[in-house]
């Protein structure tokens, strides 16, 4: 009985784990994208 709800935890701590993963590296995404022109290479010599 004890397996049997440690694993349920474990596998909701994974599910919530990977929406959250999901959710930052959208958000992260869209926020780098608004901010960003050109490639990072250029960068040094568009300044």
């Amino acid at each position: 009985m004890l397996a049997r709800r440690f694993t349920i935890v474990c596998l909701l701590t994974m599910i919530f784990g990977m929406v959250l993963a999901t959710v930052v590296a959208q958000e992260g995404r869209t926020k780098r994208s608004a901010d960003f022109d050109g490639s990072p290479f250029m960068q040094h010599r568009l300044n």
